[in-house]
């Protein structure tokens, strides 16, 4: 999936792709603005440690798009 992800960004753009766990995100406290999450939060056993390592990786004041 993460090579179907990379072959599809545009060479103009620059990204970095990781995977980890939504438990255990590798970003420092507040470094996002905007966090989407598509089909991911259905899957997850520990949905409050999920949704409190998200909150601890945003900016307060930031937006979080949930899709399931």
């Amino acid at each position: 999936m993460l090579q179907r992800a990379r072959d599809k960004v545009s060479p103009n753009i620059t990204t970095s792709l990781q995977v980890a766990s939504i438990e255990h995100l590798p970003f420092r406290d507040e470094m996002f603005d905007f966090v989407l999450s598509t089909l991911v939060l259905a899957h997850i056993h520990n949905l409050q440690g999920a949704i409190g390592e998200l909150s601890r990786a945003m900016r307060r004041g930031s937006t979080l798009l949930i899709s399931c």
